[in-house]
C-alpha cells in the first residue's frame, strides 16, 4: 500500500465532501470527513490482471444522514459511535 504513487485528485485528511454510494443512484450522496488515503497497486492475477484502486477511510459526520441510510436504506449504522466507511476516491463528488 503505496500512500502517493497515484495522483491524489486534491483531497486532504480532514476534508469533509460529498460522496455517491457505488450500490447505485438510488440512495442519496451522504456528507463524510476524509479520515487516510490508501492506494492499491495494479497486480497480475491467474487469469486477469487487477487495476490499481484509490480508496479513502472516512466517517460519516451528519447525524440525519446516518439514521435515514438505518431507516431506508437498512445500512446499519449507530450515531455516534459505528460510523467509519471507505469510500473509492472515484465516488467522491466534491467539498462541502
Amino acid at each position: 500500500m503505496s500512500k502517493s504513487k497515484k495522483k491524489n485528485k486534491g483531497w486532504k485528511t480532514g476534508d469533509h465532501v460529498w460522496v455517491r454510494s457505488p450500490a447505485g443512484e438510488g440512495i442519496p450522496d451522504v456528507q463524510v470527513e476524509l479520515l487516510s488515503r490508501e492506494v492499491r497497486e495494479p497486480q497480475k492475477g491467474n487469469t486477469i490482471d487487477w487495476p490499481g484502486y484509490v480508496t479513502w477511510n472516512a466517517r460519516l459526520i451528519k447525524k440525519s444522514e446516518v439514521e435515514m441510510l438505518k431507516k431506508r436504506w437498512s445500512i446499519p449504522y449507530s450515531w455516534p459511535s459505528d460510523l467509519d466507511l471507505i469510500v473509492f476516491e472515484s465516488n467522491i463528488l466534491k467539498k462541502v
